[in-house]
């Protein structure tokens, strides 16, 4: 990139956070409520479980809150925290599959909990008849799937713990 296309980028990004700035200090909070239906596979081995079939996941429930900051310090970003319960319980019937090394036949329990929290840095642009955001979030997992032989009680878990940029 060349001298005189770099500096008019270089001051536009320096001025930006200045540009975007809110009045006055404001928070918003809110919650959603759903009826989800799991569906999908989890492999964790050679054996892929379908976990509607298999497992006997159905519909359920999910919930997500979140709180947000807006403030008028230009250099500071917003804040927002989301988080997302998605979790369920099932109890199916499966022959002879493998998972996290053990091998499962006969009725099995399991847990699947892709509950997350979101954290999103952003600065607001524009603030009149149109809202424009720009900022970056990241996703943090925490949980992941277990499957347990009812029968012996021999458990299997895939750890989800991740922090997903978004």
């Amino acid at each position: 990139m060349r001298l005189h296309t770099l500096i008019p980028v270089a001051l536009a990004g320096a001025m930006l956070p200045s540009l975007a700035q809110a009045d006055t200090v404001g928070w918003r909070i809110g919650a959603n409520s759903w009826q989800q239906n799991f569906e999908g596979d989890v492999q964790n081995g050679p054996s892929v479980i379908d976990i509607e079939d298999d497992l006997g996941f159905d519909d359920d429930d999910g919930f997500n809150f979140y709180v947000a900051l807006e403030h008028p310090v230009p250099v500071l970003p917003n804040i927002m925290v989301s988080h997302t319960e998605l979790d369920a319980e099932a109890v199916g019937d499966v022959t002879g599959f493998i998972f996290d090394g053990n091998i499962y036949t006969g009725e099995v329990a399991s847990d699947v909990d892709l509950t997350h929290t979101d954290v999103t840095l952003y600065y607001e642009l524009l603030d009149n008849w149109v809202n424009l955001d720009l900022g970056l979030a990241g996703r943090v997992f925490e949980d992941g799937v277990e499957i347990t032989d009812v029968a012996t009680g021999i458990s299997g878990s895939l750890d989800i713990d991740y922090v997903i940029p978004m």
